[in-house]
């Protein structure tokens, strides 16, 4: 399964240096970053948080749709009851502010607030409901654009043409 950071970085090498040099560059963290830390251990915790499967987002963000929730509450206190919902040519958006601390001294010093945004456009999506839940999704071709930014600063944005959600 694609997860965000798959999107967004070729590899742990590629995104936690690229990270790192960004954030050190551009002067995101300078304000901030006590002189204990490293621009390479928030690059870290940065890489950490965006371990986040793609398919989940979809899941999300997909519970709420009209015609899925019309199939659980048809289905909800119906045992065996399931429903499938086929939903076209869709664009689902999903925004983040993931926010990294430090604790010095036993204080929480925040570092950094970062803004995410995913966007997955699907060809086709069959969504089963089975007793009032989501049970499963079969997507058709999938596609991912990620932004990552940071105090205005855009860090990394990257397009994949074909993802994988299961």
């Amino acid at each position: 399964m694609t997860t965000v950071k798959d999107v967004l970085y070729a590899g742990e090498t590629e995104g936690v240096q690229g990270l790192a040099g960004q954030l050190g560059s551009l002067g995101v963290l300078a304000a901030v970053l006590p002189e204990a830390v490293a621009p390479t251990r928030v690059a870290e915790a940065v890489w950490d948080l965006l371990d986040i499967p793609l398919g989940d987002l979809l899941v999300r963000g997909w519970e709420k749709h009209r015609l899925i929730e019309e199939a659980k509450k048809a289905t909800d206190g119906q045992p065996g009851a399931i429903q499938q919902v086929r939903i076209a040519g869709h664009t689902l958006k999903s925004e983040h502010h993931p926010k990294i601390e430090c604790d010095v001294d036993g204080r929480t010093i925040p570092l950094l607030t970062l803004r995410l945004v995913v966007s997955l456009t699907i060809d086709t999506l069959v969504v089963t409901v089975t007793e009032g839940q989501v049970a499963g999704m079969s997507p058709g071709k999938v596609k991912a654009v990620a932004t990552l930014s940071a105090g205005g600063v855009e860090l990394c944005r990257r397009e994949v043409e074909a993802v994988s959600l299961v």
